[in-house]
């Protein structure tokens, strides 16, 4: 995205106060981002599925019976609730939205075994976990491969399904989202509508910066 002013007639006193627009710039659009903070993680979690869809992908092929959310986020509540990391670098400010190592330790899930009769809780944020339950944002947003599930220990899974009951069995293949569904494209959907409103959010604040810099500009336009 880049800045473009279409005319500027400056003085020599005027171009001196051009040279720190940038920076009145920067620091203004560092406010305007933040402000705008909540809406656009409120529109990109618009475009994730619902928790309780979230939770039947999730336990497919088995039911959302015997696995819990328990000490989890939905992905939503994550996306929104996400501490969005800001940087400046030279002329550029980055705001970085779905890091996935703050969000993927947040949306997996739990479940109950037992072993001698104790009942154990166990989760997919647990150290022997697989590997594919620390990527469960990446799938949502771009889809992911069917990756199979093992019992830990060499036990066997206890899986609840609609039509059979209760099933053991030494594993099953899971895909995040179904191969049926098309991947979420939470953030690239959410950033492509938000886009008008961001445009229009620059475009204000380089008006207002300009205008606190002391001169005047008949037309200035972000492009």
């Amino acid at each position: 995205m880049d800045i473009k002013l279409e005319k500027l007639e400056l003085t020599n006193e005027g171009i001196k106060k051009l040279k720190g627009l940038a920076d009145i710039y920067q620091k203004n659009l560092v406010v305007t981002l933040r402000d705008i903070e909540d809406k656009m993680k409120k529109t990109i979690a618009s475009f994730a599925p619902k928790a309780d869809v979230e939770l039947e992908y999730l336990a497919l092929p088995g039911t959302t019976a015997n696995i819990f959310k328990d000490g989890f986020l939905s992905l939503r509540e994550a996306i929104e609730g996400e501490d969005i990391a800001m940087v400046i670098e030279g002329d550029i400010i980055r705001a970085y939205y779905g890091d996935p190592q703050k969000i993927n330790p947040l949306i997996g899930f739990t479940w109950w075994k037992t072993k001698d009769g104790n009942p154990i809780k166990r989760s997919t944020a647990d150290g022997e976990a697989g590997e594919a339950w620390g990527t469960l944002l990446e799938r949502w947003e771009f889809g992911g491969q069917p990756f199979t599930v093992v019992g830990r220990d060499g036990e066997m899974l206890t899986i609840a399904y609609v039509d059979k009951g209760v099933v053991k069995q030494a594993s099953v293949t899971k895909q995040i989202p179904p191969a049926t569904i098309e991947p979420y494209g939470m953030y690239s959907k959410g950033g492509k509508k938000m886009t008008g409103d961001l445009l229009m959010k620059f475009e204000s604040t380089l008006k207002k910066s300009v205008r606190e810099t002391g001169f005047k500009s008949s037309n200035i336009k972000i492009i």
